[in-house]
């Protein structure tokens, strides 16, 4: 048993939606691979190396995961495989932004969006901006580790930007990056992979980075794209705020009442402002209603099916599927399971 397992079983025990709600497996699966899916980096879950080609897995199993690669691999050499790893991937969210503030807004909604345990905000001042990091206490103390992962990732981001730029910008950006938790002999180790930028805080994991660098050119993205937004006389003019968050809730709130999947013009409408800018406002940040709305459904599925108190047929029509088969099919290709099953598995695994 390893250090971080009582507080995964707590987890799993208290709060249950969380445990069983979907999160991608992307950099589990990218650590995986990088150090050959060893049978302990299993033990604790019913999953083995096949599983991990799947879209999104609980995220009780996912932390698991992790936490037997923090034990066995370490901290170090799971850091240093995340700078190793391209950030920006052909035709990725992230190709979609325009410049270096775009990205970095693109990835930490995608962060918040996609990990039930993330909260990453992207707040922008008059010389710096900030991105403020912060896991569900009941994590325990993994969510230090997670946080680390994060702020690699964004650093990462950065570099890619830098090493694109040309040659009067690539100065490297004063950065200032705090992490809470961590010991100083962690802090030497992390330094050497990151070139000497955190420090150590008692309060909060965050990254500060100078406004100057936010024009930085993203050489992936689509000049199509960045024309069809230039030509819009609107872009640029301040709007209503389409959260990620705040667009998930209502769409889970018309699922919870109406049994049925809002419209754009719903949404919409219900914002205070048009199609086309909430379309462009979901576009700036990599996403479409169409991944938000499979995003909530998967999300209520498990609540749903973990709760017991739904038939497979009943889940479906809350989550406004036509037939059971389609929700099926849909729950299959992110979980890489049947609904019937998957709940036998999560229920097993509380006893």
């Amino acid at each position: 048993m390893n250090r971080f397992a009582d507080s995964l079983d707590r987890l799993e025990r208290l709060r249950p939606n969380m445990a069983a709600a979907p999160v991608p497996v992307g950099m589990t699966r990218h650590w995986g691979n990088s150090f050959g899916h060893p049978d302990w980096m299993f033990e604790g879950t019913k999953l083995s190396a096949e599983d991990l080609d799947r879209t999104f897995i609980p995220v009780i199993d996912d932390l698991r995961l992790i936490a037997n690669l923090v034990e066995n691999v370490g901290e170090k050499a799971l850091l240093t495989s995340v700078i190793e790893r391209p950030v920006v991937a052909p035709g990725g969210l992230l190709s979609r932004a325009p410049d270096l503030g775009a990205s970095l807004k693109v990835l930490t909604a995608e962060l918040t969006r996609t990990s039930p345990y993330f909260l990453v905000e992207f707040t922008h001042g008059d010389e710096m901006v900030g991105i403020d990091i912060a896991t569900d206490p009941d994590v325990g103390p993994l969510g230090r580790f997670l946080e680390l992962t994060c702020l690699f990732l964004l650093l990462r981001l950065i570099d890619s930007f830098i090493g694109h730029a040309g040659p009067g910008q690539k100065t490297r950006p004063v950065i200032a990056a705090e992490i809470s938790g961590v010991e100083e002999g962690l802090i030497a180790e992390i330094n050497a992979i990151a070139q000497e930028r955190f420090v150590m805080s008692d309060q909060s994991t965050m990254l500060r980075l100078h406004t100057s660098y936010l024009d930085l050119p993203n050489p992936d993205y689509r000049n199509s794209q960045r024309e069809e937004l230039q030509e819009d006389p609107r872009v640029g003019q301040p709007t209503a705020s389409a959260s990620v968050q705040s667009l998930k809730a209502q769409i889970r709130e018309r699922l919870r009442l109406n049994r049925r999947i809002p419209q754009m013009a719903d949404l919409a409408s219900e914002r205070g402002m048009s199609v086309r800018t909430l379309a462009r406002e979901l576009s700036s940040k990599g996403l479409s209603l169409r991944n938000l709305t499979n995003d909530v459904r998967m999300e209520l599925s498990a609540e749903y099916l973990a709760s017991g108190e739904m038939s497979v047929s009943q889940v479906s029509e809350n989550l406004g599927y036509s037939e059971a088969s389609s929700f099926i099919r849909s729950f299959r290709k992110n979980f890489g399971t049947a609904p019937g099953e998957w709940r036998r598995g999560t229920t097993r695994a509380r006893l």
